[in-house]
């Protein structure tokens, strides 16, 4: 029986939106056009918020929940979104994670 991330790869293969040397994957259609327009609207707030916080060079919004000020429900819609949450799991291994509103990388 091939582990999960053998799975993966193989899926990866035969996947027609996934890039082995770029090292991303589209999955078109996934999300609905009304949470990216939530998640865009919230995530320029949140560079305004950085900026003021830490200067004019500063883009990253790390981590959302240290950033009151923002609605952070499409973070969460995204975290759980169920279509998407069965695409990472199929095609990703466990290591991989998406959509932690607390991580700070």
């Amino acid at each position: 029986m091939k582990s999960r991330r053998q799975r993966a790869h193989a899926d990866r293969s035969t996947h027609p939106g996934v890039s082995d040397t770029r090292g991303y994957t589209i999955l078109e259609g996934a999300l609905p056009a009304s949470l990216i327009a939530d998640l865009r609207r919230e995530a320029a707030v949140g560079v305004e918020l950085a900026r003021e916080r830490h200067g004019s060079q500063f883009q990253v919004v790390q981590p959302i929940t240290s950033y009151l000020e923002m609605d952070d429900r499409p973070f969460r819609d995204y975290a759980e979104h169920p279509g998407l949450n069965e695409a990472v799991q199929s095609l990703l291994t466990p290591e991989h994670r998406f959509g932690d509103l607390n991580y700070f990388d």
